[in-house]
């Protein structure tokens, strides 16, 4: 915690936590635990970044990193869906417009070794100038692996504007 002096200098003072708390645990019980789940949230973070790096730059180890042995993903427009490694590297190599992910609005929830993610999707077509192609909401289930997380199913609902 910090206070300003007049002259506009920091001064900092001790907060609750500190070590000269003298309260019994003075919340450090719970530091830990609010902060391992902010690591898992970044790490989910990080997780969707690398997927939409490798997504867009047909980057297939990359991108079948990002899934356990057995992911699943569907696109609520595709007429299809997509299981296991081979399955996702097909999606991967055959998808027809060249774009780019922008995904947002992230809301996770962490339940030890799972995790659910919710995030918005703009994928813009480089080709078209970077018009948007897909608006969506992705819906993810994740889990913690040796290696970190990894998609365990993706499910794309794709918002289609009014009137088409």
């Amino acid at each position: 915690m910090r206070s300003w002096r007049a002259s506009g200098t920091i001064r900092w003072r001790r907060s609750r936590g500190s070590p000269s708390c003298s309260r019994p645990g003075c919340g450090r019980s719970v530091r830990p635990r609010r902060r391992r789940a902010m690591d898992d949230i970044e790490a989910i973070k990080q997780l969707t970044a690398r997927y939409n790096r490798a997504f867009d730059s047909v980057d297939v180890p990359g991108y079948l990193a990002t899934w356990t042995e057995d992911g699943f993903f569907e696109r609520s427009n595709a007429g299809r869906s997509f299981q296991g490694h081979a399955e996702l590297e097909e999606l991967l190599t055959t998808f027809g417009v060249d774009g780019r992910h922008v995904t947002s609005d992230f809301i996770i929830e962490v339940d030890g070794d799972r995790a659910t993610s919710s995030s918005h999707l703009i994928y813009l077509d480089v080709d078209a100038g970077f018009k948007v192609a897909i608006f969506g909401i992705y819906a993810d289930e994740l889990v913690r692996t040796d290696e970190g997380w990894k998609f365990s199913a993706r499910r794309l609902q794709v918002h289609a504007p009014k009137g088409t």
